[in-house]
């Protein structure tokens, strides 16, 4: 079992062709191992725009890295991120990896055709708040990305590869 203590400080910024924004992003210990950096409502809004927090790691260890997300109008595409800790990738999968949308029934009638085939109804995409522990989506790696963390300062970096979201959060969680 891995025990590890963690105390975050954090600052964040944006980069972009076009524009660089400061923000502030709270943090805080959660389970005295988990790390979670609280981004507010922060915007990827273009391809190629980058969020960055700094963080402290108390003591090594392995973490699943986890965002809490909203994707914002667009197409039907998933989101696409790259995350890197430290200017690097630390697992491979990570340079593209994707957020999904989720959708739902517009209704719950479904229709009919003239030979009394049916019809799924309309799906519309479901606009909340959502969390996910970042995986390999092809299946190759069955357990989800885990990065090993040593003690000190470190730098997470995500940038928009497709489509815009919002990140709320991002947890670096002991598995």
């Amino acid at each position: 079992v891995l025990l590890s203590v963690v105390m975050v400080a954090c600052s964040s910024f944006f980069t972009s062709a076009v524009e660089s924004k400061d923000t502030e992003a709270q943090t805080k210990e959660e389970n005295g191992s988990d790390i979670s950096i609280d981004c507010g409502e922060a915007a990827l809004g273009t391809i190629g725009q980058k969020l960055s927090y700094a963080f402290t790691v108390e003591k090594e260890g392995l973490y699943n890295i986890e965002i809490t997300y909203k994707p914002l109008d667009g197409t039907d595409l998933n989101p696409e991120i790259a995350v890197q800790i430290d200017g690097e990738y630390p697992t491979p999968g990570l340079e593209n990896t994707k957020l999904f949308r989720w959708f739902a029934n517009a209704t719950n009638e479904w229709s009919k055709d003239g030979a009394g085939n049916e019809f799924s109804p309309e799906q519309v995409e479901v606009q909340d708040w959502y969390t996910q522990t970042l995986f390999d989506e092809d299946g190759i790696e069955t357990e989800p990305y885990r990065v090993a963390l040593t003690e000190g300062e470190h730098r997470i970096e995500i940038e928009a590869l497709q489509e815009s979201v919002l990140i709320r959060e991002i947890v670096l969680a002991v598995p």
